[in-house]
């Protein structure tokens, strides 16, 4: 693995996915990434990945293209390669890096416990990039705390987006007294409809974290102010402020939900999923937000056309559902929820019903609301018409 994620000649991905798979060695996910089968592998020494990573780490963090930069530096730290702390700190101060695989390089010299974390941190706060002052702020706690409080709120008001949800997400976890006026301010305004959309959510977590009277209290005003009559009302924080990259993940590996099982979407110009529910390549031009949301949610409500379900009795006794696909005078023609191709005939249907969504309606229950959120936003991302597979 080590061998192939230097290689100039394969692409990036399967550089990554080799990196990838080097720093999870030691305890790798149950989880079969092919088929999604439960399929674990008992447990590795990490020292082997460490070590056959430390052969070529150097020119991989120093030469490497950005998305396998990012890689070898999250694999530095979750396997603890002390020997990598200078080439983290190059990477850090390259400038024309990206930002995400700088402030990669500063998480793991947090993980680590290098000796440059706190001049690393002192430089990444004032970082002209959003995700490096992020990285930077998220750990000013551990190295300067008595200043951490202002400058997280000094985010909160004149912060990016990455910032902003970073600062809220931090002082949830925070214990200090600080805190606790900071988001009580931030729920007044949340109370009387002046927060961002795009951090909502992120206020209302880092306030349920906290034991402060005060700030449960305003939590729960806010909690019982939401509308009555709207179905989508608790799940409203999640229209806006996702990561398309998260939600894409999630679309395609969260084997609780097995979205791409049934749904399709066009990458890079080609197909990938399954056809029992609708093609998704386009559902961001089709569907507002909302829909998007309602959809997940209240699967029930409003089904796409094409993909109702059909209940079908026999006079043998037997109950057949599927999507129903197309029909003649003799047979009728149904997709499983498995993707299979049944062909039924006419004469021995008994009874012939609608059935609900093929989407299962407790997918909500298996999101957590951040999940959620990524994932409207990656839908709401897809906008390239369907292609043949």
């Amino acid at each position: 693995l080590a061998t192939f994620a230097k290689r100039g000649d394969v692409a990036e991905s399967l550089r990554v996915e080799a990196l990838n798979d080097l720093s999870e060695w030691a305890s790798p996910s149950g989880r079969d990434k092919i088929v999604g089968v439960w399929r674990p592998i008992d447990k590795r020494p990490a020292k082997d990945a460490a070590d056959a990573l430390d052969a070529v780490v150097v020119g991989l963090l120093s030469s490497a293209p950005d998305s396998i930069r990012q890689a070898a530096a999250r694999a530095v730290g979750r396997l603890t390669l002390k020997n990598a702390g200078s080439s983290l700190v190059t990477l850090l101060e390259d400038v024309k890096a990206s930002g995400s695989g700088r402030a990669e390089a500063l998480k793991s010299l947090d993980l680590l416990n290098d000796k440059a974390l706190t001049a690393a941190v002192n430089v990444a706060i004032e970082d002209k990039d959003a995700t490096v002052r992020a990285e930077g702020q998220r750990l000013l706690v551990k190295v300067r705390p008595a200043d951490a409080v202002k400058v997280l709120d000094r985010a909160l008001s004149n912060g990016s987006l990455v910032e902003r949800q970073g600062a809220l997400s931090t002082l949830g976890q925070l214990n200090d007294p600080s805190v606790v006026p900071v988001l009580g301010r931030w729920l007044d305004r949340l109370i009387a409809g002046k927060v961002a959309d795009d951090m909502k959510l992120d206020l209302i977590e880092a306030a349920s974290k906290r034991s402060n009277p005060e700030i449960k209290r305003k939590l729960a005003e806010f909690e019982g102010s939401r509308p009555k009559n709207d179905p989508l009302a608790l799940y409203r924080e999640s229209l806006a402020g996702g990561d398309a990259r998260r939600g894409m993940d999630i679309f395609i590996q969260k084997a609780d939900v097995s979205c791409l099982r049934c749904h399709a979407f066009n990458r890079r110009g080609q197909k990938f999923g399954g056809e029992v529910g609708p093609d998704l390549s386009d559902v961001g031009l089709r569907l507002k937000r909302d829909e998007i949301l309602e959809s997940i949610v209240l699967p029930n409500k409003k089904i796409a056309q094409g993909f109702e379900t059909v209940v079908l009795s026999t006079v043998d006794g037997k109950t057949i559902v599927g999507v129903f696909k197309s029909e003649s005078d003799k047979e009728i023609r149904l997709m499983t929820a498995e993707g299979n191709l049944l062909v039924i005939d006419k004469s021995t249907v008994d009874e012939r019903k609608r059935g609900e969504s093929a989407m299962p309606a407790d997918t909500i229950v298996k999101l957590s609301k951040a999940e959620l959120r990524d994932v409207v936003e990656f839908l709401s991302s897809l906008k390239r018409k369907p292609t043949g597979k």
